[in-house]
């Protein structure tokens, strides 16, 4: 019986062995500290309540540990009942039921939000690119003229 036993508990440790990953949790601790996801995006909104801003965080550490099958779940979830997702995207039960059956699920580019995001994205560099030059231009200290002239031409060969 104490074999049996030690045996279930191996088995159930190698079971939940890629849950427990380093760099799982990490990461996640990582995002949380820093307040950005790997793409880029806030976890918390800092001016948000202690509780808002808890909750969030707990989200963020649970989808660390959470199996992949918990998203597909969640997904022919929301397909079934008709949900659309904050970014607007409504779920479509035969999609989601052919992406658990088949591996791969189709979904529908909306253009007019990937446009939206290399918009931002391009506003963003080109506002990376100016700063190249205007931080160095209204810098405070000793800055000579070929630095300034440097600093012009690298922010005009980013732009």
């Amino acid at each position: 019986m104490e074999r049996s036993t030690r045996g279930a508990m191996e088995a159930a440790g190698e079971l939940l062995r890629p849950f427990e990953s380093e760099q799982l949790v990490s990461g996640a601790v990582t995002d949380i500290l820093r307040n950005q996801d790997s793409a880029g995006r806030q976890i918390y909104n800092p001016q948000d309540t202690g509780v808002k801003i808890a909750a969030k965080t707990i989200e963020r550490l649970w989808k660390a540990f959470t199996p992949g099958a918990f998203d597909t779940a969640g997904r022919i979830i929301n397909a079934a009942s008709g949900d659309v997702s904050d970014s607007g995207r409504a779920y479509n039960l035969a999609n989601e039921l052919g992406g658990l059956a088949f591996g791969q699920r189709i979904t529908e580019v909306n253009v007019e939000q990937a446009l939206g995001f290399k918009a931002s994205k391009f506003s963003r560099d080109i506002c990376d690119a100016s700063s190249l030059f205007t931080r160095e231009f209204n810098s405070k200290g000793t800055r000579s003229p070929e630095e300034i002239a440097d600093a012009y031409e690298r922010a005009n060969e980013a732009t």
